[in-house]
Formats: C-alpha cells, sequence, structure tokens
C-alpha cells in the first residue's frame, strides 16, 4: 500500500495549483523593523528660582534650593529604574537626553571637580549589572554651568546628550553637534550660555540604512527653540534616508509653535496620532519640580518619536508613567514618561 500512497501523494502534488509564496517565505519577505525609546533622565531640577533670581543673595538660597532638589531625586536609583525599564523592552536604539554631571568645589573657584552624580555613567552601570547588552554609540557634551551656593561651596552641572544601541544593531556615522542658536540667560546680571545639540546615527536594518536623531531642544525661549529646530532640519534630518527623530523635544502639540513647523516644513510625521489619535500620550510632567512634589498630571505630550521617508509605525505606547515604574523609595524614575516606538523600514 506504501508504493501507492506514495504516487497518489506525487500526482496530487504535480495537479495542485502553484501558491506565490509558502507562509514561511512570506514571513521572510515581511518588512524589518526597528524599536526606538526616547527617554529624558531628569536632572532633578528644573533651575526655575536661579532663573528668576534677581540679586545675589536671591541666587545663593535658590542655589542651594536646587542642589538639595538634586540630591534628592537619587539619580543613582532612578538611573537603577531606567536601565531595568531598558533591559525589559529592549529597544534597539534609545535617545538619552538630560543625563546630567554634577560636581562640588570651593566657592567663587571655579571649575569645581568632585563629581558627586554622572548619571549616564549610572545609566551604563545598571544596565551592565542587568546583564542588558547595549553600548554607547554616541554622546555630546552640552550645557556646563557653575555657580556658588549659600551652602559655602560651588555646584556645577554638565548636561549630556547620547543614543545607546543594543549589541546587535548594526551602527555607523555616529555624530554629534550643538546649534548656532544659543539662549543667554542673566542671573543677577551674570551672562550663560544654555548650549545644545543633537546626536545621530545610521543604522542598518534589514539591508536597509536609517537616519536616527535624538536632540533636545531649548525649552526656556519658544524663538530660540524654532531656530534650533531649523537647524537640526537643515544638519542631521538632511538626508535622502528615512529619518527617525526621537527626542524630549519640548515641543508638542499646542505647546510651542515649533512642533507645527517640525510637522509642515520639516515632512516629519508623528507616531502618536497616526496610530493613537484618539489618547492624549501626554508625557510631561510625572512630578513637580521647584519646589518638588510627588505626583502631577501630565498635560504636555513633549516627547515625541517623528518619521519621514519609507517607515510605517506599527506601535506606541508610553512607558515609565505608571505606580509600577516608581523606585522603592517611591521616586519616578523621571520627570517625564518615556515613548517606545517600533517602525517597519519598507
Amino acid at each position: 500500500m506504501r508504493p501507492l500512497a506514495v504516487m497518489v501523494l506525487a500526482g496530487a502534488l504535480l495537479s495542485a495549483p502553484a501558491r506565490s509564496a509558502s507562509p514561511t517565505s512570506a514571513a521572510n519577505r515581511r518588512a524589518p523593523t526597528l524599536t526606538v525609546l526616547t527617554r529624558n533622565m531628569d536632572e532633578g531640577t528644573d533651575f526655575g528660582p536661579l532663573v528668576g533670581a534677581k540679586t545675589t543673595a536671591a541666587f545663593l538660597s535658590a542655589a542651594a534650593t536646587a542642589w538639595d532638589e538634586v540630591q534628592a531625586s537619587d539619580i543613582p536609583q532612578r538611573a537603577a529604574a531606567l536601565a531595568a525599564e531598558i533591559a525589559a523592552e529592549r529597544p534597539d536604539l534609545v535617545s538619552i537626553e538630560e543625563a546630567s554631571i554634577w560636581r562640588t568645589g570651593p566657592l567663587l573657584k571655579p571649575p569645581a571637580t568632585t563629581l558627586v552624580y554622572d548619571a549616564l555613567a549610572s545609566l551604563r552601570q545598571a544596565l551592565a549589572a542587568d546583564h542588558a547588552p547595549y553600548r554607547l554609540a554616541v554622546v555630546e557634551n552640552e550645557l556646563d554651568l557653575e555657580g556658588p551656593t549659600s551652602l559655602g561651596y560651588d555646584v556645577r552641572v554638565s548636561d549630556q546628550d547620547a543614543i545607546l544601541a543594543r549589541t546587535g544593531v548594526r551602527i555607523s556615522r555616529a555624530r554629534g553637534g550643538h546649534f548656532q542658536t544659543v539662549l543667554t540667560l542673566t542671573p543677577v546680571g551674570v551672562k550663560e550660555r544654555i548650549l545644545r545639540g543633537w546626536t545621530s546615527v545610521d543604522v542598518a536594518v534589514g539591508g536597509k540604512t536609517v537616519r536616527y536623531v535624538e536632540t533636545h531642544l531649548e525649552s526656556f525661549s519658544n524663538p530660540t527653540q524654532l531656530a534650533q529646530a531649523k537647524e537640526l532640519l537643515a544638519g542631521p534630518a538632511h538626508t535622502k534616508l528615512p529619518v527617525i527623530v526621537a527626542c524630549d523635544c519640548n515641543t508638542g502639540p499646542g505647546v510651542t509653535p515649533t512642533y507645527h513647523y517640525l510637522v509642515t516644513k520639516g515632512h516629519l510625521r508623528d507616531v502618536w496620532p497616526t496610530l493613537r489619535p484618539h489618547a492624549a500620550g501626554d508625557t510631561w510632567p510625572l512630578h513637580g519640580e521647584d519646589p518638588y512634589t510627588p505626583t502631577a498630571t501630565p498635560h504636555e505630550r513633549i516627547d515625541l518619536v517623528l518619521y519621514r521617508g519609507a517607515l510605517r509605525p506599527t506601535s506606541v505606547r508610553l512607558v515609565g508613567n505608571t505606580p509600577s515604574s516608581l523606585t522603592a523609595s517611591g521616586l519616578w524614575p523621571s520627570d517625564h514618561a518615556g515613548v517606545l516606538a517600533t517602525l517597519s523600514v519598507r
């Protein structure tokens, strides 16, 4: 009976109509995807009292208050919470904003060099402890400010932006730069330049290349922010490659005019309303600063994943915005929620 069964089966196969593709080959042709996450690490203060200080005494007091707030925010513990989040979500690329370095030093004798906190170093150490396979793709040093406090010593903050890449993700052309348009603040008559910039990499996805850009646009001045957005579009986002911009952009729908410029003149589409047009998706603030309050109701969507070119978003959600995200001491990992998005590369 076996030879006859074999012959019948062979005849059936020969007479069956040809299929255009088997399920397996169709899956093999499925568009490759890229999952990205943007995460503001929160410096621990918004510097509000410092910006508004009118006298030397007010500045010294405000600086001490801000420094107390930073210390209470527990940067290492919050960085560990972010690392656990990244390890669980496994994005291919991570945009990092407000990775601050805090130092102290003798009063009125800059530069302060005694390291107290290094947020990016804490994050990388925690990722390593979690056996999360991420490497630093590119880092850009941004603002570097120092001032005296009523505590009898100087405090210095240096800000960094960065991109992390999961091991196995193929990247090239890692770059970073500063915007030429810079806001200058003058607390108690002293000029301070608020340096901002961007980082970018080209990432290989299924035989194609995508330009990935991270940035942290100015928050204290709308005209400065808009000028920086124009520089971004003329700089790292000026390419024929498909582009993803994942950022704390400090702008969003109804927040500042910069958002409208990015999505019209920049021809960038916003992943969130593309996939979830009826959900608010607000990312800031999760808690208050200046002064600190444990919780707040988010009312602005300023952390964005924007895209242009042969890309199609397939999923997007907020992370780090639920009570389960809180650290053991009840701190949010950041005052911003993160945005996790997956896009297929066509």
